[in-house]
This record gives structure tokens, C-alpha cells and sequence, in this order.
């Protein structure tokens, strides 16, 4: 365990840290009103309006809302004898891909490759830019 020196022991708080190590100062508001109090001392009417009532009341549930189904319900005879066409049997099948050591040679250049030629615009910007080139 270490010590603690002599001047840790003996160091004093400044004011300001005083200060801020007292709680804060909780501003006391008016919370409910005395029978004896009238509008005028306080300046709020006590009575709600008619809007005000209105933004309290509880939200209506919609004419047309229907209920959470049960969990559980009867599932129809038609739909228990249905079967997949032959269509949608076809695109539930995934698609077969070549893997790429069967056939596949990323290196092949095709033979339209081979006998292509650059545009002169293509030309132009293969050159190297004027002001990186050093003149000798």
C-alpha cells in the first residue's frame, strides 16, 4: 500500500472548489394551490379550458379497428390439399454457379480483346500530365 506524502495530508480546498462541492440549490415552485389563494394573487386561472380538457381526455380507439387475432385458428382443407406449380417450383430452385477452378481462367484475354484499338480520346489520357514531367 502506498503513503500518502505530507503535503496530500495537509492540502487545503480553495473556495471556489468549496463551492462547487455544496449541492445544488433546488428552486422551490408552487405545487399545488391554497384554498385561500385567489386568481389574481397568483395569476393563473384555475378553471382548465375548453381545449386544455379536450388534449386530456384518453384517445379513442378507431370504428374500424379489429382486435388481435388467437394465436391459433382453423387453417382451410383447400389450402392443406394446394401444391406448388411447376413454375414456382423452378424459381424455388437455387441458381447453380460455376465454381472457379471448374472451367474458368481469370487470365483468358478474349479474342475481341485482342484486336482492339484506343480512341484518340483514350490516347490523350494515357499520357502523362505536362507539369509531372521533367523536360531534359
Amino acid at each position: 500500500m502506498d503513503t500518502l506524502s505530507v503535503a496530500v495530508k495537509t492540502a487545503k480546498p480553495s473556495p471556489r472548489i468549496c463551492y462547487l462541492a455544496q449541492p445544488k440549490q433546488i428552486k422551490m415552485t408552487l405545487t399545488h394551490f391554497s384554498v385561500e389563494s385567489s386568481e389574481h394573487e397568483i395569476g393563473i386561472s384555475t378553471t382548465p379550458s375548453a381545449r386544455l380538457l379536450r388534449l386530456a381526455s384518453p384517445k379513442q380507439v378507431h370504428p374500424q379497428h379489429t382486435l388481435a387475432r388467437s394465436v391459433s385458428w382453423p387453417i382451410p382443407k383447400h389450402v392443406l390439399k394446394a401444391g406448388a406449380s411447376e413454375r414456382l417450383q423452378v424459381l424455388a430452385r437455387p441458381k447453380t454457379r460455376q465454381a472457379l477452378f471448374e472451367g474458368y481462367n481469370p487470365y483468358r484475354v478474349s479474342p475481341a480483346a485482342g484486336s482492339a484499338t484506343a480512341s484518340p480520346r483514350l490516347l490523350e489520357l494515357s499520357l502523362p500530365l505536362p507539369r509531372k514531367c521533367r523536360e531534359q
